[in-house]
């Protein structure tokens, strides 16, 4: 349901799901009941931070609530939950210009995940790292990283994935390896790789549709090909906008920096319309 719904109509269920949660914990409770809901509590305060960040844009918000998933999951002794807080923590990190200390917490999660036996673990934090050297402008390990990933994923890969990572599949695999390239400034490679996450078909979510537009967009940037750029700038505001999806929004600022060298062409000044009426809070939809 995250990644079909815009982020502010699951907030004030998750966090009532959470006061809820911590109001049995403070009882008298048997200690395997005690671990199964600080197992609820770590994958419910992860989720959130995940909804603060990517789909709020709320980095404070979303650091706090990562810190009690992290403290529920060690309490729990649960070390799958503790790679998820792992990579999401890595994945913040990322995204807020400290991909450095983002992929040695990445490579201790690899390290954590090797006891387990979940592809689909391990190929998330595999793409997650390769994002992370590709926003360092580090070729070779971002490709090795990607092709890891994919690898995980293959045929004859089975395991025991743990629920949250349900989620995780090819399509999501194809973007991170669109956005390595788009960011290290390779148009064929990125367009190759997004076109395919764009039609995998029902693994694909709308949010993620409109994210993997805007990186598609981005790449015609680099070949100054504007017109295009806004064509597809376009189809991700049709979902971003109802969406009010943060993540796709502050690409689109970065894309639409990237369209400065044309902002008298026509096509610029219709997308600047677009944007200018979704930050203004008498065009935004209840």
């Amino acid at each position: 349901m995250r990644h079909r719904v815009p982020g502010r109509h699951l907030l004030r269920q998750v966090a009532g799901h959470i006061e809820l949660t911590e109001d049995v914990l403070r009882g008298s409770l048997w200690p395997a009941q005690r671990q199964r809901l600080l197992t609820n509590l770590s994958q419910t305060t992860s989720l959130l931070s995940w909804l603060q960040f990517f789909d709020q844009g709320d980095r404070a918000a979303a650091r706090t609530w990562l810190m009690r998933s992290t403290r529920a999951a060690q309490e729990a002794g649960d070390p799958e939950l503790m790679v998820l807080a792992m990579i999401r923590g890595a994945e913040q990190q990322t995204y807020s210009g400290q991909a450095h200390q983002s992929t040695q917490l990445l490579d201790a999660a690899e390290r954590l995940a090797a006891s387990g036996s979940s592809p689909k673990a391990l190929s998330w934090i595999l793409a997650a790292n390769a994002e992370a050297h590709a926003t360092l402008g580090e070729l070779d390990p971002s490709l090795a990283f990607l092709d890891r990933s994919l690898d995980a994923l293959g045929p004859g890969r089975t395991g025991d994935d743990p629920s949250w990572v349900e989620y995780w599949n090819r399509s999501k695999v194809l973007g991170y390896m669109g956005a390595c390239h788009m960011r290290m400034r390779r148009p064929e490679a990125a367009r190759a790789a997004l076109d395919d996450a764009l039609h995998v078909g029902e693994e694909l979510t709308v949010k993620h549709q409109s994210i993997y537009l805007v990186d598609l967009a981005s790449t015609y940037t680099q070949e100054r090909e504007p017109e295009e750029a806004c064509r597809l700038a376009g189809k991700a505001l049709d979902i971003a906008g109802p969406m009010h999806y943060s993540t796709t929004m502050e690409r689109m600022t970065a894309l639409r920096r990237d369209l400065d060298a044309w902002n008298s062409e026509a096509c610029v000044q219709q997308l600047d319309e677009r944007l200018h009426a979704l930050g203004n809070p008498g065009n935004e939809r209840p």
